[in-house]
């Protein structure tokens, strides 16, 4: 009886330590760090190439859309008349607009609300204000 009793105390006594063993050996184990290793690294590769998408994406919707983000519209190559020159932003949804149409240079404000032709001058108007100072 006293042997079974022991043999039952050895057998426990392995199946703890090697449950332990198990434990300590993972930590220990360098493949399972190089692993950890390996998916940080790969965390860090998506999340550049994400990034990476993201700034290619802003780059064509300026180069394509640039209105999207209040640059400026480039001259018409339509040859339909009009054009506009600069935009420029005044800060909310208020932009001046400097449009050539027909030869003439128009100055537009616009808000949310409306636009308005501020100024027209004729193509044949070149007066430089600079040259009187």
């Amino acid at each position: 009886m006293m042997r079974i009793k022991a043999g039952a105390f050895f057998v426990g006594l392995l199946f703890l330590t090697a449950g332990s063993r198990t434990a300590f050996a993972q930590v220990d184990n360098p493949a399972l760090t190089q692993s950890v290793g390996w998916a940080i690294v790969r965390t860090v590769a998506a999340l550049l190439f994400i990034l990476g998408l993201f700034f290619v994406l802003v780059y064509l919707l300026k180069r394509y859309y640039p209105k999207a983000f209040g640059g400026t519209v480039l001259p018409s190559e339509k040859g339909d008349g009009i054009d506009i020159l600069t935009v420029r932003p005044l800060g909310g949804k208020r932009f001046l607009y400097l449009v050539l149409v027909d030869g003439r240079r128009i100055l537009i404000g616009m808000t949310e609300q409306q636009m308005q032709a501020l100024s027209v001058w004729e193509e044949s108007d070149d007066t430089d204000s600079s040259s009187d100072t």
